[in-house]
């Protein structure tokens, strides 16, 4: 079922309580979004490839990135993964070619600013638009990487790509405004989610949070 009917149906009692509304949960009509599922599995792959660890795809002149935070500019960041979205079916909102990789610190929380998750000194998302050939590329990685934890990539791995249909789940940005469009088909007055009771938000999430 739908995220979006469930939680409608599991909080109606609430809203016609509370807002004297009367509603048929049939008439919220929310499309699943089309996605892509990444599948890892062992396997060969080229510097080109789209992988999880490895050898990523590294340019001649490219500069390694490094860790900015204060006191470790002199430590090398770990590549986690990269995607070439030529391998990866069409999804709209997205490049049909280009690499696009992510680097993580190398501490126990791998380069995250717990206040302020934005700030990307210990971490690093590097988009190439237009990829070399792979006879202009690093052999190897430049820099000599010194864990301070154990890194989340064990092995290099192959990663496959599923196209599928997906709910809005309540840790994207787009799910307030699908939520609140929803609601409005039956419940006009809601014109914010600040017009849906304090219990009721919470309901929402630990719905959300149960449905994974």
């Amino acid at each position: 079922m739908n995220i979006i009917k469930r939680i409608i149906r599991d909080i109606q009692g609430d809203f016609e309580d509370k807002y004297s509304f009367r509603t048929n949960i049939s008439q919220f009509q929310i499309a699943d979004m089309d996605s892509i599922t990444i599948s890892p599995h062992d396997g060969v792959t080229s510097a080109l490839d789209s992988k999880i660890g490895g050898m990523p795809y590294l340019p001649e002149k490219f500069t390694y990135p490094m860790d900015l935070r204060s006191g470790r500019k002199e430590s090398p960041l770990a590549f986690l993964a990269q995607i070439n979205f030529s391998q990866m079916p069409p999804l709209e909102g997205f490049p049909k070619e280009g690499i696009l990789q992510f680097y993580i610190g190398t501490d126990s929380l791998f380069g995250l600013n717990l206040k302020d998750p934005t700030d990307n000194a210990g971490f690093r998302v590097i988009y190439f638009r237009e990829p070399i050939k792979q006879s202009r590329l690093l052999e190897e990685i430049p820099v000599r990487i010194e864990a301070e934890a154990e890194l989340p990539v064990k092995r290099p791995l192959q990663i496959g790509f599923t196209p599928e249909k997906s709910i809005i789940g309540n840790n994207d940005f787009r799910f307030e405004e699908a939520l609140l469009e929803a609601l409005r088909q039956r419940y006009p007055l809601v014109s914010s989610v600040k017009d849906i009771p304090q219990d009721v938000q919470d309901e929402i999430d630990d719905l959300c949070n149960a449905c994974g």
